[in-house]
């Protein structure tokens, strides 16, 4: 009995070792709350901002295209003459709900999956690095340098990355209590780039094989504003709409559906303001 409770507890360390970065929102399909981000002169960095993320600036997240789950998480970015950042603070696991600084001795590699919407040049991929809940940052290491697909970031295409934790200087003072993954401005060519990030996690495997690389259908995340309607418990929607998720004002998942038809959805909603977030676009309605 003690051998086979030994074993049990053995496998459950094992599958419960990676920490999680980001998988999935657990904050609503608009942004993900753990999240923060800045820009400066020329560089530019599309942030989400709204009233239930008390008007701070977060980065928003997309149902689709995703690689693994429920939602991706977004950076658009220009780099330009000046700089950008954006930052993902870690979570206890237990909770799942506040920023807990996390203990990275023993742990290997970051990995994570990424995707772009135009076909860029590596160079154009953000620098990474590690911070704790005050002022220490590790250096910045070039996710560059750990693209093994060539010279280019082909579009429309999910490509793994993994980065050894043992690359990163500077980083053993803090490496017990580490709260912040930072991405951060690198090289730009003038253009806009939105980058999806999915499956970001810290793990104690070792650096193996990347995964093989996954095309999608033509990437287009749709921010322009679009017109819906809400009466006799039915959400109308421009046609062309295929997928579509409603969310309160404080970020609660309500709805959510895919490759719905003749471009309504049957929905009781309490009076209140939400957030219709669609892949032509995006709303608000208030229901009196």
């Amino acid at each position: 009995l003690v051998f086979t409770l030994s074993i049990i507890i053995s496998m459950s360390y094992a599958f419960a070792q990676d920490i999680s970065v980001f998988k999935d929102s657990n904050t609503g399909d608009v942004a993900y709350k753990f999240t923060y981000g800045i820009a400066s002169d020329l560089s530019q960095l599309e942030l989400y901002v709204g009233a239930e993320f008390n008007n701070n600036p977060k980065l928003p997240v997309v149902l689709s295209p995703v690689y693994a789950g429920t939602h991706a998480l977004k950076i658009k970015y220009l780099s330009a003459d000046g700089d950008w950042l954006t930052e993902i603070k870690l979570r206890d696991d237990a909770t799942d709900n506040i920023p807990t600084a996390r203990n990275l001795l023993g742990y290997q590699k970051i990995n994570l999956w990424l995707l772009s919407d135009i076909k860029i040049r590596k160079e154009v991929l953000p620098k990474l690095r590690f911070g704790d809940a005050g002022s220490l940052y590790s250096d910045d290491v070039l996710l560059s340098d750990y693209y093994t697909f060539g010279t280019d970031v082909e579009a429309n295409t999910w490509y793994n990355i993994q980065v050894p934790l043992a690359i990163f200087t500077n980083f053993s003072s803090f490496k017990d209590k580490v709260l912040k993954v930072q991405f951060k401005q690198n090289e730009g060519d003038q253009r806009t780039v939105t980058l999806l990030l999915d499956e970001v996690v810290i793990s104690k495997d070792a650096v193996g094989t990347p995964g093989t690389p996954v095309q999608t259908g033509i990437f287009a995340v749709k921010n322009k504003s679009i017109t819906a309607s809400y009466s006799e418990n039915t959400l109308n929607l421009p046609e062309d709409v295929k997928n579509v998720s409603v969310i309160d004002f404080s970020g609660k998942s309500i709805y959510k559906a895919k490759n719905i038809q003749n471009n309504s959805v049957n929905l009781n909603l309490a009076k209140g303001i939400y957030i219709i977030n669609t892949d032509m676009g995006n709303t608000k309605i208030s229901v009196k």
